[in-house]
């Protein structure tokens, strides 16, 4: 299954929509709560949990959070704690390439 993700570097955290939470068979509501600002501006909830998932062909692990206030996004973030602080991420505008490395 694929999921389209927005590496932001903007971001705290990696957060995920909550039906791809379900549909991993997670339990959603029973992770640890946390309200942060979304992208709005306006208080969202997301409830974490430790997942795995692959980049690149790569597993990844890491708490991400899974939340119900993302209708409005097609895709998930991959933030500060869980992405950035576990690889190496290279941004070449001119080029349009992106290149990751575990850290």
């Amino acid at each position: 299954m694929g999921y389209l993700v927005l590496i932001d570097s903007g971001a705290d955290y990696c957060i995920f929509h909550a039906d791809i939470g379900e549909a991993l068979g997670l339990k959603v509501t029973e992770g640890k709560a946390l309200v942060f600002s979304g992208i709005p501006g306006q208080k969202q909830k997301a409830y974490f949990h430790k997942i795995a998932f692959k980049i690149g062909g790569i597993e990844h692990c890491c708490w991400a959070g899974f939340s119900y206030d993302l209708d409005a996004m097609n895709y998930g973030i991959l933030g500060q704690d869980g992405f950035f602080d576990k690889w190496s991420i290279k941004f070449e505008y001119k080029k349009e390439n992106v290149e990751l490395k575990q850290a």
